[in-house]
């Protein structure tokens, strides 16, 4: 399908000449999205040999097009209920390790494209970037199984060290001294072990 790209009016102005080929090449791709079912390295591949050379300065990234493909495919079907399909669903708030790349792809896609920056931040610290030949994706800041809580969650762990914290601060308040001496800080750690003990007993008992 031509893409037709109209004269200005009273509330349009004509795109800007160097941005005429990027609007024409996110028009095909949508229409290829919308109407086929051609894998997105296919549609790619296809529309982008008829790109101008002289125009690769403003070329979107590829997950940017990836994304423009993505969002023009219909969204899952619902159950009769309004619900996903079972092998759709999710109902834990956080996803296996294993499921954290596939999901951040899904939540990419309904960022704008003037999000780019930002989702490329949080990949290339969280996720890891596709590697530009091969397979994989490069070394990442963070690896995946430090931050993920997914198994802490479903045994009823605690997701942070806020309680380690509030503890501290308690126990702090307690000591009441900056620098307390071995004996005074001894005690202190005394009671606060007897305090425990007493509380862990009445939990039994409601």
């Amino acid at each position: 399908m031509d893409t037709i790209v109209s004269g200005p009016t009273e509330h349009h102005h004509t795109p800007t000449p160097d941005l005429v080929p990027v609007l024409e090449l996110k028009n095909k791709i949508k229409t290829r999205a919308a109407e086929t079912e051609e894998l997105p390295s296919t549609i790619l591949h296809s529309v982008m040999r008829s790109f101008p050379l002289d125009a690769a300065n403003q070329l979107p990234q590829s997950e940017t097009l990836l994304r423009t493909i993505r969002r023009q495919r219909p969204a899952p079907s619902m159950t009769a209920n309004n619900q996903l399909p079972d092998h759709l669903k999710q109902t834990d708030p956080f996803v296996p390790v294993l499921d954290v790349i596939k999901a951040f792809d899904l939540v990419a896609d309904d960022f704008d494209d003037e999000a780019d920056d930002f989702l490329g931040y949080f990949k290339k610290t969280w996720i890891g970037e596709p590697k530009k030949r091969g397979t994989g994706r490069k070394k990442l800041l963070f690896l995946i199984e430090l931050w993920n809580v997914y198994d802490r969650t479903v045994v009823n762990l605690p997701r942070s060290n806020n309680s380690i914290e509030g503890w501290h601060n308690a126990f702090a308040k307690r000591v009441a001294i900056a620098h307390p001496s071995i004996s005074k800080l001894t005690e202190k750690i005394r009671r606060e072990q007897s305090k425990f003990e007493v509380d862990i007993a009445q939990i039994p008992q409601g």
